[in-house]
């Protein structure tokens, strides 16, 4: 979520727990899976 902004900006699988990031610090967190304007964003509505 992003300040201003009405819904997710991105979504992401966890690689690490939330603890696990704060005590290391480095490496990969979350990978990104999707994220705004990309190509599964502007795919056209099935309406």
């Amino acid at each position: 979520m992003a300040e201003g902004k009405q819904h997710a900006l991105g979504i992401g699988l966890m690689k690490m727990s939330s603890a696990e990031i704060k005590e290391t610090n480095k490496g990969i967190g979350i990978d990104n899976m999707h994220f705004l304007n990309d190509g599964l964003w502007k795919l056209p509505s099935l309406e």
